[in-house]
Parts: C-alpha cells; structure tokens; sequence
C-alpha cells in the first residue's frame, strides 16, 4: 500500500487513477495498488483508505461526477462513500441495494434504480447534477430509475472533499474505482453513452 501527499498530475500514474485534473493536490491513504486483468487498480480497503482533495471547490454548481467501480461489498456501514464534502455526499445503500444522491447533505435524495448497485463487477456510474439539485442517474452508459430526481438544493460543502471515504474515514468504499471524475457541467446522454462505449474495453465488458 502507499501513503502521503501527491500532485494530480502525478497521481494520475499510479494505477490509472484519474483525479480531475483542476484539483491542485490530493492526500492518498493506504490504497492499494493491484493487477485487474490488463490494467493496474487503487483499491480501497473498507476501513481507512481515501484520497482527500482539499476544499478546491464548493461542488455546488452544475456537475457531472463519473467513476468506473468494482466494488467488493457495500463498504463500511453498508454505504461506502464515491465522494463526499459534508453535502454532496454519493454512496452505496444497503436498503434496496442501489446508489443514493444527496446535495444538501442528506436531507433530499435521489437513487439509481432498486438492486443497481452491482457487486464483483465491473461498472460505470455517472451522475449529472443540476445546480438546482435535479439530477440523473447512468448505469453503464443508459439511464437509472427516474428521471430528473431532486437532490436538493447544492450547498457548499463543510468537510474537504473525499473520494471513497468520508472526511472522517468512518465509511470507506469497499472495491476498485480507477476513473474518478468530478467535471464541472453536464454532460449529455449521448456523451456518457459515448464515453462508456470509447472505456469498456478496458474493464472486460
């Protein structure tokens, strides 16, 4: 495993983990790298690993968050962070076994579709957020339960900003998650299907 401060642009060598390029620097926390077929991975051990990102930017404006996961488990707590800021918070649910969305720091919710949230698999999960907190929900490259869910409304996160974790280290993701990506604006449904399409390959799908 390794530890310690990194730069983005190194960062994005080890083990094909992209961090969005517009995060100055990022904290890595006992994650491992492993071999997954033809590619090397970050894996997140379910107890401490995370990748902290600073408080670089509030989140709450148009968004678009995507990351490819093989997740093991649900993760700590049965609900493993994607990415967390005290408001934005993305995770795995144990109830009905799907992913949950909040903006306002779990006070509003919005879900992918009941028994989504693939376990030993490889999958591409993507998020486009309104900064009105309507959102929309992708598995794969396709659409995931209702249309135009509300979020809440985006506040500014309280906490820095964590991938797989929360700042608090108290629910870590349990899997694989070498694609993370936090773009500001919102991509269509024409380009996720084209980005899940042009990336698949690479996990064996």
């Amino acid at each position: 495993s390794t530890s310690g401060d990194a730069q983005a642009g190194d960062w994005l060598q080890v083990g094909n983990l992209l961090v969005e390029e517009m995060i100055p620097e990022v904290t890595n926390t006992d994650i491992e790298v492993v071999k997954d077929g033809q590619i090397r991975v970050p894996r997140f051990n379910g107890t401490t690993s995370k990748i902290g990102c600073g408080n670089y930017d509030s989140l709450d404006s148009d968004l678009t968050f995507l990351a490819w996961i093989k997740p093991t488990g649900l993760g700590e707590g049965s609900a493993g962070r994607l990415i967390d800021n005290g408001k934005l918070l993305i995770y795995y649910s144990l109830s009905s076994a799907r992913i949950t969305i909040s903006s306002n720091g779990a006070l509003n919710f919005a879900y992918s579709a009941v028994n989504s949230a693939k376990i030993q698999d490889w999958v591409l999960y993507v998020v486009v957020r309104k900064a009105d907190g309507i959102c929309n929900i992708y598995i794969d490259g396709e659409a995931s339960h209702t249309a135009d869910q509300d979020s809440g409304t985006p506040a500014a996160g309280t906490v820095d900003i964590t991938v797989g974790n929360t700042d608090g280290a108290d629910r870590t993701l349990d899997g694989e998650m070498p694609d993370v990506r936090a773009i500001e604006g919102l991509l269509t449904a024409a380009e996720i299907s084209q980005y899940y399409t042009a990336t698949k390959h690479l996990y064996g799908k």
